[in-house]
């Protein structure tokens, strides 16, 4: 249930050779999240698995979410830190620990949607709703702000 140095060398190949790289229009990185996702993945006590931002509000889908694995070495202060700062300020926010179970092949060279154990180490699923678009900006704001220091 914890990012150890086996699990971060695993997760640190996918991201820097198939994540990076795909250009499938679906599942590439938003370009909004790209640096923040590079920043964050340097900590060797956190690792993102799975993100997703809402950008504009012609996109119909209102969620965005940054799904991560931590050490158990993480610095727990900023943790508490970054949960108090989105539940006092982020309307809609969600966020929990728990396994994801997928077993799918999309045909995308992703571990993410390739490996069937690949959520299953947990996740902290950091996720909000909603139609304004200032509060996704607030979301991410936020994430930028404390996990990068986990």
């Amino acid at each position: 249930m914890f990012l150890t140095p086996k699990l971060k060398a695993y997760y640190m190949q996918d991201f820097n050779d198939n994540v990076l790289s795909c250009t499938e229009d679906f599942w590439k990185i938003d370009d909004n999240l790209r640096e923040l996702l590079i920043n964050i993945n340097k900590n060797q006590n956190v690792q993102t698995l799975y993100s997703r931002r809402r950008n504009s509000t012609q996109d119909t889908n209102e969620v965005s979410f940054l799904w991560i694995l931590h050490s158990k070495t993480a610095n727990q202060k900023t943790m508490l830190a970054l949960r108090n700062e989105l539940f006092e300020k982020v309307h809609s926010f969600r966020g929990g620990f728990r396994p994801v179970n997928q077993d799918l092949d999309m045909g995308v060279k992703m571990n993410c949607m390739n490996d069937k154990n690949y959520f299953k180490n947990g996740a902290l699923m950091l996720t909000m709703s909603s139609k304004d678009i200032n509060q996704h900006n607030l979301f991410w704001d936020i994430l930028e702000k404390h996990i990068p220091n986990f």
